[in-house]
This record gives structure tokens, sequence and C-alpha cells, in this order.
């Protein structure tokens, strides 16, 4: 009686299992489609081969979702390494920092590519630059981020110039820009 392919096959994860337990609790990386290889090593080959996507999914399924999977660009390879319960809190907390940081640099640029410096192309002097930096309108959530960076209150910064707010958010009614250069 012939043994059947899917037991075969979990067997043969079975002995890769054994080989890499002690490397990815060590938290050694590994490569997925050298796993492949050497589990296709144990079964027939008339069975249907393991594919890194089988792997992958045998793998979570023997130790959970500790593991961190990486993707590299330009190579097919996939490493994957296993991770404490803190290590991986600490690398979602990097990441939603990025994001978060990613996301306030877009708004920024946007910000800035919607400032009109009132130049409209034309070659100036530093008279008409020193002109249009006085006359320029600085974005508030420019003004508000820079505040926080530089630790100083936006609302203040206004306030000083003799400027109104208005009223909604207590947010300075914008007329130009006095920062000094």
């Amino acid at each position: 009686m012939e043994i059947p392919c899917k037991s075969r096959k979990r067997e043969a994860f079975a002995e890769i299992i054994k080989d890499i337990d002690v490397k990815v609790l060590s938290g050694e990386t590994l490569v997925i489609s050298d796993l492949r290889v050497k589990a296709n090593g144990y079964i027939a080959t008339s069975d249907s081969p393991f594919t890194n996507k089988e792997i992958r999914l045998r793998l979570i399924n023997h130790y959970g979702l500790c593991l961190i999977f990486l993707e590299s660009k330009g190579s097919a390879s996939t490493v994957f390494y296993m991770e404490g319960k803190k290590q991986i809190s600490d690398c979602t907390s990097s990441q939603k920092d990025k994001v978060c940081i990613d996301r306030c640099a877009e708004i920024i640029q946007t910000e800035l590519k919607n400032c009109d410096f009132e130049l409209n192309e034309k070659f100036c002097d530093a008279v008409d630059l020193k002109e249009s930096w006085e006359n320029t309108k600085i974005p508030e959530l420019l003004l508000r981020f820079l505040g926080k960076v530089f630790n100083f209150d936006s609302k203040f910064y206004y306030e000083e110039q003799g400027e109104e707010t208005d009223g909604d958010n207590d947010y300075p009614n914008r007329k130009g820009n006095s920062i000094q250069v």
C-alpha cells in the first residue's frame, strides 16, 4: 500500500521542522526557498512539489503569528524569523511612527507647493525676493508643525504681529510673513 502524497508532505515538513526549530527560536533568519528545496528532497519525485506559498502557510500553522516575513525587492527569496512579543510590538510601533512621519511630510509638501510667493515666474533680484518673503502667507499647517518642532506657539506668533484671530478656530487671519531671514 502506497502512502498518500499529503502524508508524505506532512512527514517531509516534520523533518525540516526538526532542523529549523533551533534556528527559528534563536531569531536566525531563514530563506523559504531553501526550506522548500530541502522539503522537496524528502518527498517522491512523483508527488507534487512544495511551493514557497505552501511552506509559508505550513510555517504559520506550526509557529503561529510570531513569524516575520520579509520580501526584498529585486529578489524572489522570502526570508523569515521569529520575534518575541515585545519586539513585535516595537516593530509595529516603529512602523506606525514611520507612517505618521511620511504622512506629515506629504501634508507639508502639499502646503509648500500651494504657497504663493507672488513671483509669477519672473526674474527677480534681492529686493523682489525680500518683498515676496515679507508678503508670503505661511500655511497654517506648516506653522503648526514648525511651532511643535521649534517649541513656539504658532498662535502667539500671529498675535505678536498684531493680527486678529478668525474666531472659528482661534488661528489668526494670515496677512503676510514678518519672520526675519
